[in-house]
């Protein structure tokens, strides 16, 4: 039996600058990544204590094992090295790399994978370049995208959530690294992301009644160690 490939909606409204990595609506209003948008509401792991140089080292060399993957996902010719070697073992049939999603009014983001599970479900995949899986803070972010991500495939139905841990052969450089097996990753819940989206509309913090109150919040912290920016 052949299966084709569910058909994913495209954004047109929203273009995304890479140097600036600013993602703008209908070419005037400026939308906030989910990076900063977690970091804002207090939803990020906390890498103040990390020196700056350190983190963006760290997002440097994500930024190139995530693209290593990309250019594999996407047809393209691929170095030798056992990143790709591992991650072609995982058997995935990965349909879209950083795809576009937003709510087209606060936040906009790229997903790093998506993978195909049949014609109307797919798996959404966040590749890390991190010595910790923080599950919490991917319970968030994985949870924004599959609430976005439905909005815009109204007839497509995330099935999981999954972080692809990437392992670090050399911690300068990306030669040695492989991908891990997969994490499966419980997304939060589709309420508490639109409290989180209407919190930052509205300048407010996010306060889940179901834990503890947040600590953090605001535009100041650490980045994430996967790509720069927001």
């Amino acid at each position: 039996m052949t299966t084709s490939n569910p058909k994913l909606n495209k954004v047109t409204r929203v273009e995304f600058y890479p140097f600036t990595h600013q993602y703008i609506l209908d070419g005037e209003k400026a939308l906030i990544g989910v990076t900063c948008l977690m970091r804002n509401q207090g939803l990020s792991p906390d890498y103040s204590f990390i020196d700056q140089d350190v983190l963006d080292h760290a997002a440097d060399l994500g930024t190139q094992a995530h693209e290593a993957i990309e250019a594999y996902c996407n047809g393209e010719t691929t170095p030798d090295i056992p990143l790709i070697k591992s991650f072609k073992k995982l058997g995935l049939d990965i349909i879209a790399t950083e795809y576009l999603v937003t709510d087209y009014e606060v936040v906009a983001s790229s997903i790093d994978l998506v993978a195909k599970v049949d014609d109307n479900t797919v798996d959404l995949i966040d590749m890390k370049r991190t010595s910790t899986v923080h599950k919490d803070a991917l319970a968030a972010q994985l949870g924004i995208y599959k609430v976005l991500f439905e909005a815009i495939n109204p007839d497509i139905k995330v099935r999981n959530c999954y972080c692809l841990p990437i392992k670090k052969g050399n911690k300068d450089d990306i030669l040695k690294d492989t991908c891990a097996k997969l994490v499966e990753i419980t997304p939060m819940s589709a309420d508490k992301v639109k409290a989180v989206i209407e919190a930052e509309r509205d300048g407010n913090l996010f306060r889940d009644d179901s834990t503890d109150p947040p600590t953090t919040g605001g535009a100041q912290g650490g980045e994430g160690v996967l790509s720069a920016g927001c």
